[in-house]
């Protein structure tokens, strides 16, 4: 009978580094969201800076990459209901109440880049890369006294937690605009529409170092700072939350990076003239890698943070009026007070 064959002496195993950082991440998830729509209270509130960069360009889309798209689909029904509005034939898009939520599954062949704003450098490589480093935070519509994290089956993170009635800060009641805009929202739909219970009210993402990511989204994307304390910052994206937490353990989000996985999630914000956005931004000395792209429903750059979380600017063309979840986005950017025409 041989002998198992052991680790060297003073390195950690692959997968055991891994479990690790899925046990981090887990930890970190339940702790973060238990805090997020509170943790104003002790933060100091930031002064609100001009409109600059990308700040007038609100978020409309949150993508994540799924190993299989029946049994996410399953799994999205029986725990958001969020009502599909688009299915392709690699990707599925849902009406998150204040963003449209879509999943899709790598494949070298998809062709679903003419239909919703990816960069192509993002479809490198063409394999299933889990993302730890992201959760997307629900507010439910009912009333919830409680955070309730969660995950699917690939490792996502996710939660539902409601506002507190008490949080007076500028999180608390940017918060409680958009679950109170969402339920409005619901009350004017046609009977016959499902309604959204659990909107999504924040994007939460690790980083390494909290105050260079802080001040490359307050300064070099000129978002509206809300909160900032020693253990978040927190965004105003125009219809929700940005949330910025430090990483629970030393180079998780470095490895994370450097393996592609944080490629698994990417976000959209929306602008109507991507070549002042993009000279504004590099004129702010952030990189666009493969410049501004030409597809079937508009032009979009890709640019990531200091820590390599994906984000798409997207200028939409007149053909994006024929997609699917053309209505719901245009409803989104009405509730978030973005009234002006979402495309050209």
């Amino acid at each position: 009978m041989s002998a198992r064959k052991s680790e060297p002496e003073g390195r950690i195993a692959r997968r055991t580094f891994l479990r690790g950082i899925g046990l981090a991440a887990t930890a970190t998830a339940l702790d973060a969201t238990s805090t997020l729509l509170t943790a104003g209270r002790t933060a100091t509130a930031a002064s609100l800076p001009e409109t600059t960069g990308v700040a007038s360009a609100p978020l409309v889309m949150i993508w994540r990459q799924v190993s299989d798209l029946n049994r996410c689909t399953t799994f999205v029904t029986g725990t958001t209901a969020f009502p599909v509005v688009d299915r392709q034939t690699h990707a599925v898009i849902y009406d998150g109440g204040s963003v449209l939520l879509g999943f899709g599954v790598a494949h070298p062949e998809a062709t679903h880049v003419l239909v919703h704003p990816r960069p192509r450098i993002l479809n490198e490589p063409c394999r299933f890369q889990p993302n730890p480093a992201s959760t997307i935070v629900h507010i439910p519509v009912a009333a919830c006294s409680q955070t309730l994290p969660f995950m699917d089956q690939d490792g996502h993170h996710s939660s539902f937690a409601a506002p507190s009635g008490h949080d007076r800060t500028h999180t608390g009641r940017r918060l409680q605009q958009i679950a109170d805009r969402c339920a409005a929202a619901n009350d004017a739909m046609d009977t016959q529409m499902p309604r959204v219970e659990t909107p999504v009210g924040a994007l939460e993402l690790l980083v390494s170092d909290l105050p260079r990511a802080t001040a490359f989204y307050r300064d070099a994307l000129g978002l509206r700072l809300l909160s900032n304390s020693t253990r978040e910052s927190q965004f105003d994206l125009g219809t929700i939350v940005l949330t910025l937490r430090p990483e629970p353990t030393g180079m998780m989000v470095q490895f994370l990076h450097k393996t592609g996985r944080l490629r698994g999630d990417w976000a959209v914000l929306q602008t109507p003239d991507v070549d002042a956005a993009v000279a504004r931004l590099r004129g702010a000395g952030v990189r666009f890698p493969s410049g501004i792209e030409r597809q079937a429903i508009g032009r979009v750059a890709y640019l990531s943070d200091p820590d390599g979380h994906s984000w798409v600017l997207w200028e939409p063309s007149a053909r994006a009026r024929e997609v699917a979840y053309y209505p719901p986005l245009t409803r989104m950017l009405a509730n978030a007070g973005m009234e002006r025409a979402p495309f050209m």
